[in-house]
Formats: structure tokens, C-alpha cells, sequence
């Protein structure tokens, strides 16, 4: 059975699907896609991976630029992700296309007095077996949706590369609450920059888990729940591949486990952060193009992904780069060329990766 989407229902004027992207639409139909997204739209990890690459790429061919062809609006979009970023390791192919094929099956349905308009998510997916990638294909009706979701969720403060590497479930929907809450918290004072709470039931809502049937409890829910997605955010902010992480407070105002009141506290890495200078990425572009030069990333493929890692991490902590670069000139001047990758991994493990 095909699943539908409600996702605008709009009493007071039609909007024409062509013009959805720059429309101004209340604050109240913001709320309704808002419930939905959050409580009662189920995505699996596949789902969810695949839709993030989409709408990256709809809000990079068009929002970004701050301009609207809507000629494009009258052709479906084609685009390509690597299969390595949709499926986990242990996934077979087969699995990876039946999660694919629930995507395709669900469906947004936008509607108005005048008419009623439907679309799915994604049109069609295509993988030729000797290929890497699959090929999605998107309706200009789904596009201009992606266009307003990518503007409620203000997309662009998401670390895609943490979206993309978190492998648990419960740790994606976290991580979208975090994100949505990263910079609410006003005093400068404090360590966190942004916090939400929810009782156990409301919590229960928003991971879309079935209060009744899971008999998840306060205990179970820690263990079961968040612990795994904050291990897994704060192992990533450590390694520079995350932007936030967060710290679980318990208020139990009741003995009754749904009523205890989970308080979330968002640490960000915008608090305090030191931008990128043109200086700072010079320093820091010659720092990859050594380390690309003296581990060989082009002949060793678990080379280059440490290099990748490391430069992620400078990146997001720009005050180490001259530091680095600095000990990195004083080990050439003092060290035989042929120990350069050795000594250079010792030194950024040791004194500058967490």
C-alpha cells in the first residue's frame, strides 16, 4: 500500500506548484510539516541518507544561488550517490534495493480548495550492476517541496557528513533534534549553546516508538536509546567529523517513568569558533598537500581516509593549523625526508587529534 505524505494544507489561497519555492507560506503549515517530519513519517537509515543527498543537491542547484530558473521546474532532476553512502557494510544489495523501494513508494501530497497534487519523494532509482552509484531521478513537483523542507529545517546548518555518518537510527533522529536546537540557549556564559527537554512519553513520540508495545521505560530508553546516539555524536565531534554533541540532564518530578523529564543540553562547535582565514586555509591547503605527498594517498586507500579525517578535524578547529604547520617546518628542517610520515602521523595523533 502506498503511503501518502499530507504535507500542506493551505485553506486561505491555492499556490502554484511552479512558484512553491519562493512562496510565503504561514507559520502554521510550517508546524504541520514540522508533526510530520518529526512523529509521523517513519524513514529507515537508507530513506533518510538518500533523501539528505537530495535535498543538498536541489537546495545547492537553486537556493544557494539565490535564484529560481523555473524553466528546470518543468523536468524531472537526475542525480547520482555512491551506494557506499546509502548502505551499511553488513547490507546486501538486495536489502539496499528493498529499503529504496519504500522510499520510492512513499508519496507528498500537497493540496488546496482547487485541486489536489501528489508526487513521490523520488520518481525512480536505477543502479546498473557495474556501476558504483545509483541514479535517482526527482519530479520538479518533489523539488519544490525539498526547496521549502531545506528552508524550515534551515538545512544548511547540518553537518552532512555527520548525517551521512551516523549509522544507528535513533542517532539521526537525535541528531536533527540537536540541530534544530543548536544556538537557542542565549547566555554566553554557559559551556552548551543550545538545550530542549521532553518527558519520557513525549520522547517516546518523537523517536516515533509505540509507547504501549515497547515497553521502554525510563532505564530502557537511556540504554537502549540515547546513550548509543550520544556515544556516537561525541565519538564524532572528537574526530572533527561532527558538529555537536550532547549531554543528557534527568529530572524525575515522578516515580512514574513517563514522567520524568529528560533535559537535552547541545554543545556546538560554533560556540567560541575560530573562522577559517584566507591565511588559515593557505596553511592548511599545504598541510594536505604534504600529507597527500608523503602517505601516498593515491596507492593507499586507508591512507587517504586518515588523511581526510585529519583535515576534516583541523578544519573544524582552525586554531591548531598554525601550530601544526609550524612543528610540521621545523620537522623538515630537522628530520631525514624518508621519516616525514612517520614522524608527521606521531605528531598529529599525539599532540593534535583527540
Amino acid at each position: 500500500m502506498t503511503e501518502v505524505l499530507k504535507v500542506l494544507d493551505i485553506e486561505d489561497k491555492p499556490i502554484d506548484i511552479k512558484e512553491m519555492a519562493t512562496a510565503d507560506i504561514d507559520d502554521i503549515t510550517f508546524s504541520q510539516v514540522k508533526s510530520v517530519i518529526e512523529k509521523r513519517y517513519d524513514f529507515s537509515i537508507v530513506e533518510k541518507r538518500a533523501l539528505y543527498f537530495i535535498i543538498c543537491e536541489v537546495k545547492r542547484m537553486f537556493a544557494e544561488r539565490n535564484e529560481y530558473d523555473y524553466n528546470v521546474f518543468s523536468q524531472s532532476m537526475r542525480l547520482n550517490i555512491n551506494i557506499d553512502y546509502l548502505k551499511n557494510e553488513e547490507m546486501s544489495i538486495k536489502e539496499l534495493y528493498e529499503e529504496l523501494s519504500k522510499l520510492r513508494r512513499k508519496t507528498i501530497c500537497i493540496h488546496d480548495k482547487k485541486r489536489v497534487a501528489c508526487s513521490g519523494f523520488i520518481s525512480y532509482y536505477e543502479h546498473v550492476h557495474s556501476e558504483s552509484y545509483i541514479e535517482f531521478g526527482v519530479t520538479y513537483f518533489a523539488m519544490a517541496f525539498y526547496l521549502k523542507l531545506s528552508a524550515y529545517f534551515n538545512f544548511t546548518a547540518y553537518n552532512i557528513t555527520a548525517a551521512l555518518s551516523l549509522r544507528q537510527k535513533y542517532s539521526k533522529l537525535i541528531y536533527e533534534l540537536c540541530a534544530q536546537h543548536e544556538s537557542n540557549d542565549p547566555n554566553p556564559n554557559n559551556q552548551y549553546s543550545g538545550h530542549f527537554s521532553a518527558t519520557v512519553k513525549e520522547f517516546h513520540e518523537m523517536m516515533s516508538i509505540d509507547i504501549f508495545t515497547s515497553n521502554l521505560g525510563h532505564a530502557g530508553i537511556r540504554r537502549q536509546v540515547i546513550d548509543p546516539a550520544q556515544n556516537e555524536l561525541k565519538e564524532l565531534y572528537d574526530a572533527g567529523q561532527c558538529n555537536l554533541y550532547f549531554e543528557l540532564d534527568v529530572d524525575k518530578k515522578d516515580r512514574r517513568a513517563d514522567d520524568y523529564l529528560l533535559h537535552f543540553y547541545v554543545y556546538s562547535n560554533k560556540k567560541n569558533k575560530i573562522f577559517l582565514t584566507q591565511e588559515l586555509k593557505n596553511q592548511l591547503y599545504l598541510i594536505e598537500a604534504l600529507f597527500e605527498k608523503w602517505f601516498e594517498v593515491n596507492k593507499r586507500p586507508r591512507c587517504r581516509e586518515w588523511v581526510s579525517n585529519s583535515i576534516a578535524y583541523l578544519k573544524m578547529h582552525p586554531h591548531l593549523i598554525p601550530k601544526l604547520n609550524a612543528r610540521l617546518e621545523r620537522m623538515k628542517a630537522e628530520t631525514p625526508r624518508k621519516h616525514y610520515a612517520a614522524l608527521a602521523r606521531h605528531i598529529l595523533e599525539e599532540d593534535f587529534l583527540p
